[in-house]
């Protein structure tokens, strides 16, 4: 009887991990969103947590980045030192040509042990589609089929590309799930992955009206989802098919913060630290209505009185205010609240421009 492992708490699984899952347990994969276009079956789409900014909309996202251009994936896996990518929709299959260029672009910069994993509810997949996946070097295809489409599980196999499958815990499909981890085992898949059921502001109306709910303290997870996948894992203890299940907690709590710290890494600037979540931490110095020209009179007044370096104090003139590290601040503090300049500390999103959102200010 196999032994169900823990990782952080809320990752738990039976076997081997999917290598796909390995690598974003360090945070090493970019995010490709190829496409917010989608069939929407009708087994999945009452449920779809897909953003409604993002939904049915052919527009194109590398981690928390739109896609302008090819270049801008390469330069954020650069940011991440990615190990691999991990391809989603919409349906990425919808806009094949595009995937399958992104997956050759992909190996070609990093090396064919850069590993890319792709997920696809397999209604328009097809054998043709296969073969060129495997010529591109896609390394791992994960489906979530429906209960009809089960064919196309063994055709990924016979494919050679590491096949699983991918689908939520949604409480009442537990009987269905049995039925699925036999067939797997049957036809050589390779793993069943089971993610905790997700409540979003797309699908919310949805859930509630077939009855779903919030789990307790939390914001997201559906209440009862982690308790089948715990059903299914004592299920699958005697078996031989890989059994994870993932809960949002740790999608957010590890494997996101963990990627923002691999960018953190990246882009911090000489005044900038970073937390243990990722964050960018600094002091920030700044006065309603003060004009550029007063930031940058106080900003040579610093330099001169307390000697700091020029580089360690940063005019950012789009949000109207001098940037400098935590240590700094603190010798200045006085100095500034007697020429009635505010100062304090906050902590932003390890991302750039708009993107770079400020998550706490804390007034010195």
């Amino acid at each position: 009887m196999r032994k169900i492992q823990e990782k952080f708490d809320t990752s738990l699984f039976l076997g081997t991990l999917p290598k796909g899952c390995q690598y974003c347990q360090s945070g090493s994969k970019i995010v490709l969103f190829i496409t917010g276009l989608c069939e929407r079956p009708p087994y999945c789409k009452w449920y779809c947590p897909i953003s409604l900014e993002r939904r049915g909309k052919d527009i194109g996202f590398v981690n928390e980045l739109r896609i302008s251009s090819k270049q801008d994936i390469i330069n954020e896996a650069k940011l991440i030192d990615a190990e691999g990518a991990a391809i989603t929709g919409g349906e990425p299959l919808i806009r094949f040509d595009r995937t399958i260029d992104y997956v050759k672009s992909l190996k070609k910069e990093f090396g064919k042990n850069f590993h890319i994993h792709l997920y696809s509810n397999s209604v328009s997949l097809t054998k043709s589609h296969l073969i060129k996946l495997k010529d591109a070097g896609l390394d791992e295809i994960r489906l979530h089929p429906s209960f009809k489409n089960w064919n196309k599980i063994d055709e990924c196999v016979a494919s050679g590309i590491d096949t699983g499958v991918e689908i939520p815990a949604i409480p009442h499909q537990f009987r269905k799930i049995k039925v699925l981890i036999r067939y797997l085992e049957e036809v050589g898949a390779k793993f069943l992955n089971l993610n905790e059921f997700e409540i979003t502001e797309s699908n919310s109306r949805y859930l509630k009206e077939f009855g779903y709910s919030l789990k307790e303290n939390t914001i997201a997870a559906v209440k009862n989802s982690e308790k089948l996948g715990l059903k299914v894992l004592e299920f699958a203890r005697p078996l031989k098919l890989n059994v994870h299940y993932c809960s949002i907690g740790y999608k957010d709590g590890v494997q996101l913060r963990k990627r923002y710290v691999r960018r953190a890494r990246n882009i911090a600037k000489p005044y900038e630290s970073i937390s243990d979540e990722g964050l960018l931490i600094k002091g920030i110095i700044f006065r309603e209505k003060a004009s550029l020209a007063d930031l940058e009179n106080l900003k040579i007044q610093l330099i001169q009185k307390f000697g700091l370096d020029s580089s360690s104090l940063i005019m950012n003139n789009e949000k109207r205010r001098l940037e400098i590290s935590i240590k700094n601040l603190e010798k200045i503090t006085k100095f500034l609240k007697q020429r009635s300049f505010s100062s304090g500390i906050i902590e932003e999103l390890p991302l750039n421009g708009k993107n770079r959102i400020q998550m706490t200010y804390t007034p010195s």
